[in-house]
């Protein structure tokens, strides 16, 4: 707010609060001690009523002048008055504003930069984001300067300052200014003279351009034995021969920081030899080598959505060959898509055990930072009784790190061979494998392992490239920014898995910086799978599927429950056909076999409760971690693996819209939140209002007792 002046506004509890008061001081027969009591309450409200101040409205008109100067109103008036108004019984507080014309800037000088290489100079004024002919910003001049300083410092000039001088008024010169679309005509219908108006002056002192002489290294190794000199030269962007870079120097303190070993570092000069030399000197201090951890967690995973939870150990050896390595050995076990337990009932628990080795960076390109680690991993998952191993033997890992400001700032490519087996499939599944002739999956799996001909331990290869943009607030409960991934994967160089799979995902939030407990969230999501859905021996790994539904998906349903698919469950426990199923089994093969597309969209109106004036502290922050949700989610899952029927009848571009239209799904709902240090914790009621609804026709409109259709989600962080 550019003024400090406001209106009363009461609280409900201040109404509440009042009216009791008037209305016991009225009864002659309460108990003076319950008149005091309200006395006193209605005392604590009275930091509500904003009355007139003399001096806080002349310091508002003397704000709001500068907001307009600072913007090129250069003979903006503001006055203020202050009246009753007799017909609205409210004292009204005016501001009266004459903008007057905005002045457009006649020119930047800068002063100091005359002697400098041509070569220089034209790099030093491309790009920046106020000239000549704008208006007058004050922010966006701050903003020029600030670039010109900051690309003298990239180009060698170690000693640059500014000083930005007081702006120069021209109100006697004029220019014809009919070629700008805003200007008005006069009275007389004539295009009228603009003010030119303001001369803008930056000096600058670069003193000598700078070159890089020595460097040299200083470590404290009492945590362990140091890291190599080659392994810090490569670390290093500051080189002997090279202009003096500020990038280059920020740089190479972030990228000895990403090994997470140091203790201490400070990059900093180190005696001057001659006027145009900057010798340099990094000192670190190394950390306890051994670290054990142990306890809960709570993480999200981008590929699937599931928000997780469980407990973990893990011991980390630092620096074990002198060049910035780690190597860990953990065990957790997870619950993973703890969102979805309440609504579905359904626990899905992993174990895991694994080793990883990895180098935080294994080479820096300019700004960018490349890693590389192996992981080598066992894990059991079990959903319901059944139960998957799966493990990594091995799994390489490339993460590539890129400056903040690009869109994608981080890339991670890899590379894993794979093992996944079902456990007692027969047992969990018994007779129901007869009857799902499109279930392959998990016969094709039995066969492999179970194959004569069999030479390895994995049955799959993969390669995928994943790409995240993250340009959030906050990631637990963003306001404002955006989110992105987007995945690409291919298994079938090695084992029996063969498919390609992509994937993007987009968040995007908005808030106005007036009303910050206001939210707009919205999501897209996308994905599809491409394999042989007819091959015998081909299989689509069951974590690579995609599912719809539940607490992270679209709420109306519950978790991996919505399907393009025609095959509905009955409440015939004898049923046998292969399109008419019970509903234990419906849930069953919902949950172990997934779809090859997915589409979702998602809209979310979040709302912090703004705690009112006149409340203790603690009061007033519980208060304020109170939220409220209204919500719409649209998508569903296309392709049910279980199915071969779900597809559209051809591929042409009209058949293909009309599945994918006929079959949305449309859900609204609400939703209640609690902000805690690790994201908020929620309940959502969803409605289905289009889509298949067991037994029950699509449209609400047309269901009785719609009530009991009702998914209700319990979960930890926001739904995307």
């Amino acid at each position: 707010m550019l003024i400090n002046s406001h209106k009363s506004v009461h609280s409900i509890p201040s109404v509440l609060m009042n009216y009791y008061k008037d209305n016991t001081d009225k009864n002659p027969a309460t108990p003076k001690i319950i008149k005091r009591n309200f006395a006193d309450v209605v005392e604590k409200y009275k930091s509500e009523v904003s009355y007139y101040n003399q001096t806080i409205a002349e310091d508002d008109a003397a704000s709001l002048r500068t907001f307009y100067n600072t913007n090129g109103f250069h003979d903006v008036k503001v006055e203020y008055s202050f009246f009753a108004d007799t017909v609205r019984k409210k004292n009204i507080l005016r501001f009266n504003i004459e903008e007057g014309r905005r002045y457009r800037i006649k020119a930047i000088v800068y002063n100091g930069l005359s002697h400098l290489p041509v070569e220089i100079s034209k790099k030093l004024f491309n790009d920046l984001p106020i000239a000549k002919n704008d208006y007058f910003n004050e922010e966006l001049i701050f903003l020029n300067a600030d670039i010109v300083y900051y690309k003298l410092l990239n180009l060698g000039y170690f000693y640059t300052k500014y000083n930005i001088n007081p702006i120069q008024i021209d109100t006697n010169n004029y220019y014809n200014s009919s070629t700008n679309p805003e200007d008005v005509p006069s009275a007389g219908g004539k295009i009228e003279m603009e003010r030119f108006g303001d001369i803008v002056t930056i000096d600058y002192e670069t003193g000598e351009r700078q070159i890089i002489g020595n460097v040299e290294y200083a470590t404290n190794n009492s945590g362990g034995s140091g890291i190599a000199k080659s392994t810090k030269n490569k670390f290093n962007l500051i080189k002997r021969g090279d202009w003096y870079n500020y990038d280059n120097v920020k740089q190479t303190e972030l990228n000895f920081n990403t090994l997470d070993i140091f203790e201490k570092i400070s990059i900093d000069t180190n005696g001057i030899t001659s006027p145009d030399t900057l010798n340099y000197l990094i000192y670190t201090k190394l950390r306890n080598r051994n670290k054990f951890d142990f306890g809960l967690f709570v993480n999200h995973t981008p590929t699937d959505g599931y928000i997780n939870t469980g407990f973990q150990t893990r011991y980390t050896f630092l620096n074990p060959f002198g060049a910035g390595e780690e190597l860990n050995y953990y065990a957790n076990l997870t619950i993973k898509n703890v969102s979805d337990i309440f609504s579905s009932q359904k626990l899905e628990l992993e174990g895991k055990l694994g080793t990883t080795f990895s180098q935080p960076l294994l080479w820096a390109i300019k700004k960018s930072q490349v890693a590389f680690a192996i992981n080598v991993e066992y894990s059991r998952t079990n959903l319901n009784g059944f139960k998957v191993d799966h493990w990594l033997l091995p799994k390489l890992s490339f993460p590539i790190k890129f400056p903040q400001a690009q869109f994608f700032n981080k890339v991670q490519l890899d590379i894993s061979l794979e093992g996944e087996k079902p456990i007692d499939t027969a047992k969990v599944l018994g007779d129901k494998l007869n009857y799902a002739r499109n279930a392959i999956f998990y016969r094709i799996l039995d066969n492999y392992w179970k194959s004569n001909t069999r030479k390895s331990i994995w049955s799959a290869s993969v390669i995928s490239a994943s790409f995240l943009s993250e340009h959030r607030d906050f990631q637990l409960s963003p306001k404002k920014g955006n989110f992105s991934f987007l995945s690409a994967e291919a298994g079938g160089l090695l084992g029996i898995a063969e498919y390609v799979r992509l994937q993007f995902t987009h968040l995007q939030f908005f808030s106005k910086v007036l009303h910050p407990n206001k939210v707009h969230a919205i999501k897209t999501k996308l994905g599809i799978i491409f394999n042989d859905g007819n091959s015998k021996t081909k299989y689509v790994p069951f974590e690579k599927q995609f599912y719809c539904g539940g607490a992270n998906s679209n709420r109306g349903w519950i978790a991996r429950s919505l399907h393009s698919s025609n095959i509905r469950p009955t409440k015939d426990s004898k049923a046998q056909a292969d399109t008419i199923i019970t509903r234990s089994d419906y849930d069953l093969f919902s949950n172990i076999y997934g779809n090859s597309g997915l589409f979702e969209f998602s809209y979310e109106y979040r709302y912090n409760i703004k705690a009112p004036k006149g409340i203790s502290r603690s009061a007033a922050d519980q208060l304020s971690s109170l939220g409220v949700v209204l919500f719409s989610d649209l998508g569903n899952a296309y392709g049910w693996f279980y199915d071969k029927n779900d597809k559209p009848a051809s591929h042409s571009l009209g058949d293909l819209g009309k599945f994918f239209v006929n079959n949305l799904a449309l859900s609204m709902g609400f939703g209640l939140r609690y902000e805690t240090p690790i994201g908020p914790i929620r309940l959502d009621f969803g409605f289905p209002i289009y889509g298949p609804v067991i037994g029950k026709p699509n449209f609400i409109l047309n269901r009785y007792y719609v009530l009991e259709d009702v998914a209700i989600h319990f979960g930890i962080g926001h739904s995307f």
